[in-house]
């Protein structure tokens, strides 16, 4: 009998793993809306997992005031990753301290995002702390931690190591590391490979790569191209990109007008 066949029969009795289970496989081939519902049924009884999943599917789905109250019940329980995914609820609407205080939660259980995540919220108030979480986030293969700690040794001009870490989590295909890997070649030198970083980035849609693989081709007298990324990065919310868009045409109408020589 295959997979769903089976958790389908098993969910219909009644057994909310199984009505968990098919969610994870509904959701992930992309039905979101039959996931919700069995996500729900399971939930109704307490599941935490169910809850958390709940949560997670109707925050991601824009409804994240619906889905907090799911996500709390789950984290109420000690489940690390409704922490984890709490505190990212949380941030995003701009609630920094409520944010840390589910991060450090699902820190103490091991969570290597929340390591991550928290190590940003503490980067500039407290670099020893947030390296500390950043080494063992990246310990555990996360590439948003590997990335910040190649940050963070930037800053103590500490090159060799921050390029190491960004190589790593950049082979993943973090495209933030990707980024930040192509800006340190590009500063330190390395003008060729660095850009190929950067275009893989900004191809990937990431605003700060098309900005700055922009500012790199204008230096190099490629002002058409130069134009379409600054575009792409004013037009996601850069406003950098704005500003260098507008210089750049500006300087290209003055070069091609009438009265150029």
């Amino acid at each position: 009998m295959p997979k769903e066949q089976r958790l389908r029969k098993a969910a219909a009795a009644g057994y909310t793993d199984a009505m968990v289970n098919l969610g994870v496989l509904l959701e992930q081939r992309g039905d979101v809306d039959e996931a919700e519902e069995h996500y729900r049924r399971a939930a109704a009884t307490g599941h935490i997992v169910a809850n958390h999943n709940l949560g997670l599917l109707l925050s991601n789905r824009d409804r994240a005031d619906e889905g907090e109250p799911h996500l709390r019940i789950a984290a109420e329980a000690g489940y690390a990753n409704a922490h984890y995914h709490l505190g990212v609820l949380l941030r995003a609407r701009g609630d920094a301290e409520g944010a840390e205080h589910e991060y450090r939660l699902a820190v103490d259980a091991g969570h290597p995002g929340a390591m991550a995540n928290l190590g940003v919220l503490l980067h500039h108030r407290d670099p020893q702390t947030a390296e500390r979480l950043y080494r063992g986030a990246a310990d555990a293969g996360n590439a948003f931690g590997m990335t910040n700690l190649g940050v963070l040794l930037e800053t103590r001009e500490q090159w060799v190591d921050a390029e190491r870490w960004h190589r790593r989590a950049a082979e993943g295909g973090h495209v933030v590391a990707v980024y930040n890997l192509g800006l340190l070649l590009t500063r330190r030198g390395k003008q060729q490979e660095g850009e190929e970083h950067l275009r893989r980035a900004a191809d990937a849609g990431y605003r700060n790569a098309q900005y700055n693989l922009g500012v790199v081709l204008q230096q190099r007298g490629e002002f058409d191209e130069a134009e379409e990324r600054f575009l792409a990065a004013a037009e996601a919310g850069d406003a950098n990109a704005a500003t260098s868009l507008a210089a750049l045409q500006d300087y290209l109408a003055r070069r091609d007008g009438p009265d150029a020589s």
